[in-house]
C-alpha cells in the first residue's frame, strides 16, 4: 500500500473495512492527503508494529481514526 493516497488532494472516502491483514509496508500511503480523515482504527494491521513516521505527513488524519498498530481489533 505504499504511497496508494499520497497527495490525493480531494480523496475522503470510507475505507475502514478493507482487509490489511496481510499488508505489511504502508510507507507514504496518506503523505499530503489534505482531505482524508476516515476511521481506519478497525484495521487488522498486526504485521505493522508502529507507525512509520511518514505514513500521513501533512494530511488531515487524526491520532483517533489512524490503526492501532500491533493490533487486530
Amino acid at each position: 500500500m505504499e504511497g496508494m493516497f499520497r497527495k490525493a488532494i480531494t480523496f475522503d472516502q470510507d475505507i475502514g473495512g478493507w482487509n490489511a491483514v496481510n499488508v505489511n509496508y504502508m510507507s507514504y500511503m496518506f503523505n499530503e492527503a489534505s482531505e482524508f480523515d476516515q476511521d481506519l482504527s478497525g484495521w487488522c494491521v498486526t504485521k505493522i508494529t508502529s507507525e512509520l513516521i511518514n505514513f500521513s505527513l501533512y494530511s488531515s488524519l487524526t491520532e483517533p481514526n489512524k490503526p492501532v498498530w500491533g493490533t487486530c481489533p
